[in-house]
């Protein structure tokens, strides 16, 4: 079989058309292909920024992750040095409360001496301030008789200056010296 000119023209024809739809349905799908794949680029892209930023905040938790360990160390010096001195603050509290229980025997011998002291006062005092009233009730009847006395001789003493100042008048008059 021997394809003539015009077979053979015909079949290219053919072969072109079939190649066009081919090339058209191609074209077709391929387009969805190519913004598919223009899609996926961007998701890349982005994907790509993401995995960078994710990087970056590992980098900053690895930072901040040391970071903390640190103060958690600085925190477990800090809580033993707590520790020991709530341990001291304790030993210091029983020293105190040792010394005020002390203190508190004392003062309770110290208000037994006072009450005893204060019974004794009174009773002393008391016993003092009669004995006082009573004198002073004596004195000062005596003093009222001695005032009374002292006012009577003042009254004779001023009669004497007066009867002396006579006489000596009297005697200059008769030349007695």
């Amino acid at each position: 079989m021997r394809l003539d000119r015009e077979s053979i023209q015909m079949l290219s024809e053919l072969i072109d058309q079939k190649n066009k739809q081919l090339k058209q349905e191609l074209t077709r799908e391929l387009i969805p292909l190519k913004e598919g794949l223009a899609e996926m680029q961007t998701d890349i892209r982005e994907l790509k920024t993401d995995v960078t930023e994710l990087k970056s905040d590992v980098a900053t938790l690895k930072f901040d992750t040391a970071e903390l360990k640190s103060n958690v160390t600085t925190l477990k010096s800090d809580s033993a040095e707590f520790k020991s001195d709530v341990a001291t603050i304790k030993s210091d509290m029983h020293g105190i409360k040792q010394r005020l229980d002390s203190i508190e025997s004392n003062t309770e011998s110290l208000k037994s001496d006072v009450r005893a002291i204060k019974l004794e006062l009174e009773t002393q005092i008391s016993r003092n301030i009669q004995i006082l009233a009573e004198n002073y009730r004596t004195h000062a009847e005596r003093f009222d008789q001695a005032i009374g006395e002292i006012s009577s001789m003042k009254t004779s003493i001023e009669v004497l200056t007066i009867t002396v100042k006579k006489h000596s008048s009297l005697f200059q008059k008769l030349g007695v010296s």
